[in-house]
């Protein structure tokens, strides 16, 4: 996150299977509409291991750590289209899973949802970003 910025962190209680679905309700937190990207990650905040990010900032990601106050960083790791998805200037983004399914291994859940046009988007000040509902394969 960016200097002044906190952060929201979850912690499963015991450890995701395979299959395994997580659903967030967050309810008194401000995800500022836009410069504000969503890392998911796993093991220690101090350590992350990167598995996806999402920007919603008409910018896109920086990929340079001097140029972040009006987009987040790309971590090392995570590639555009494989492990990390740019929605442009949007307010809200929904993955259609009706049409693109939940099913299959890692790559492919990844790269389905790392593709803009699987996902579902409008304007408005909802700041909804529902990123809760997808079926994982063995890491």
């Amino acid at each position: 996150s960016r200097v002044g910025n906190g952060d929201l962190v979850w912690t499963a209680s015991a450890p995701l299977m395979p299959g395994d679905r997580v659903f967030l309700e967050l309810q008194g937190f401000a995800v500022k509409l836009n410069r504000e990207p969503l890392y998911i990650y796993r093991g220690a905040t101090a350590t992350p291991d990167f598995v996806f990010a999402i920007s919603n900032s008409a910018d896109g990601f920086s990929r340079d750590f001097g140029d972040t106050e009006t987009r987040g960083l790309l971590p090392n790791g995570l590639e555009l289209g494989v492990s990390a998805i740019e929605l442009g200037d949007v307010d809200n983004g929904v993955y259609n899973i009706a049409a693109h399914g939940l099913g299959g291994t890692r790559a492919e859940i990844l790269a389905r949802v790392a593709d803009p046009t699987n996902w579902q988007l409008s304007a408005g000040r909802n700041g909804r970003f529902n990123l809760a509902q997808f079926a994982t394969a063995s890491p």
